[in-house]
C-alpha cells in the first residue's frame, strides 16, 4: 500500500551551466553587432534567426543533459520546461546585466543606437517615443530573452520529455 514518491532531480547544475553560456553568446553577439550596426550606420533591432538559435541551443542542450539522470525513469514534462526555463533565466540574466553595464559605460553609444532605431521606426510611419529608452534598457532585454527562452522551452519540452521507461 506504500507507494514511493518519485525522488525529484535538480536541473540547477545543468541549467546554471548553459544559462551562463547562453548569457555569453548572447553578451558576444550583441556587442559585435552593435559595433556593426554603428560603422555601417544601420539599425540592428530586427529580429535575427541567429539570436534566436544563440537561445535555443543551450535550452535544448540543458534538457538533454538533465534528461540523461533520467536512467530508468520517466522525466516529465514539467521537469524538461523547468530545466528549460531555468537555462533562459540565468542566461537572460547575465545577458541584461551586460546590456545595462554596457549602456551605463557607453551611452554615446546607446544613444547614437536609439537615433538609428528612431530614424528607421520614422521612416516606416511607426511610434519613435520608446525607441531610444527600450533599447538602453537592461530590463527590456531581459524580458525579451526570457519570454522567448520560456516560449523555445516549451516547444523543446514537449519534443524532448521522456514517455517511457
Amino acid at each position: 500500500m506504500s507507494e514511493e514518491k518519485p525522488q525529484l532531480i535538480s536541473p540547477m547544475g545543468t541549467a546554471l551551466k548553459f544559462g551562463l553560456a547562453m548569457g555569453i553568446l548572447l553578451t558576444i553577439y550583441f556587442y559585435f553587432t552593435t559595433q556593426k550596426a554603428i560603422s555601417d550606420k544601420e539599425n540592428s533591432a530586427q529580429t535575427n534567426i541567429l539570436f534566436i538559435i544563440m537561445i535555443l541551443v543551450p535550452i535544448v542542450l540543458a534538457i538533454m543533459e538533465h534528461r540523461r539522470k533520467f536512467v530508468s525513469k520517466i522525466m516529465r514534462f514539467s521537469e524538461a520546461l523547468g530545466a528549460g526555463v531555468i537555462t533562459s533565466f540565468i542566461g537572460g540574466i547575465v545577458f541584461s546585466i551586460f546590456i545595462a553595464s554596457y549602456s551605463y559605460m557607453n551611452p554615446d553609444v546607446m544613444a547614437q543606437l536609439a537615433a538609428q532605431a528612431n530614424q528607421t521606426k520614422a521612416t516606416e510611419g511607426l511610434i519613435t517615443s520608446d525607441v531610444g529608452k527600450s533599447i538602453g534598457s537592461g530590463f527590456f532585454y531581459f524580458v525579451a530573452t526570457f519570454f522567448l527562452g520560456f516560449l523555445l522551452s516549451l516547444i523543446s519540452s514537449l519534443f524532448l520529455f521522456k514517455r517511457k521507461a
